[in-house]
């Protein structure tokens, strides 16, 4: 019996994406890639634009949404504030 392609149940649809994160992370840590490459590929890959496995739910929407928060938090940890003092009014400027 083959899945049919959109997957639409809901808790198949979280089940499926938490194991497929934590599987992509483990291995990408093994062969020293960045785990967020992993997930933003995984995220490509399984959603509505890429193969269409999963379509737009609440689930993938959600996990979309916490995807986008996490790249923003560690870009946020990132940030060398010493080289945003130095470059205060560039930095400003930028941001207006």
């Amino acid at each position: 019996m083959q899945p049919d392609f959109p997957i639409t149940d809901l808790l198949f649809q979280f089940t499926l994406l938490i194991g497929a994160v934590l599987f992509v992370q483990v291995a990408l840590e093994r062969i020293f890639i960045p785990g967020l490459l992993g997930l933003l590929l995984l995220g490509m890959l399984l959603g509505p634009g890429g193969a269409g496995v999963l379509e737009h739910e609440p689930v993938v929407d959600l996990f979309g949404t916490v995807g986008l928060v996490y790249i923003m938090f560690t870009a946020g940890l990132e940030i060398d504030l010493d080289i945003v003092r130095e470059h205060r009014a560039e930095t400003f400027g930028f941001g207006a």
